[in-house]
């Protein structure tokens, strides 16, 4: 599974000092938490859904068909992954953190 943007951005604002947060022009901060709980909502839902193996792919235009379903273990990464595609489909992208 490739790491995307987002995962490897977290890993080195961990392992480094730099914080970041989604902004976007126009958007306050109050506007930015709740699309970005709203992207979170439904991003471990569908990588619920796809991990359950009981349950088929299912089709969501925000982001395609989904197959092969994901391990258990793979379901952090697959929510990351999708969080990710949210929020820069709302026009998001990840800056440093004003001090």
């Amino acid at each position: 599974m490739r790491v995307s943007a987002f995962v490897l951005a977290v890993a080195l604002a961990l392992g480094g000092c730099t914080r970041l947060h989604w902004a976007k022009p126009g958007a306050d901060d109050e506007a930015a938490r709740e699309d970005l709980d709203g992207c979170r909502a439904l991003a471990r839902a569908h990588a619920a859904r796809m991990a359950d193996p009981g349950l088929s792919p299912t089709v969501d235009p925000r982001f395609g068909s989904i197959t092969p379903q994901p391990r258990r273990v793979e379901q952090p990464l697959v929510e990351a992954e999708l969080l990710e595609a949210c929020m820069r489909e709302k026009g998001y992208r990840l800056v440093p953190a004003e001090r």
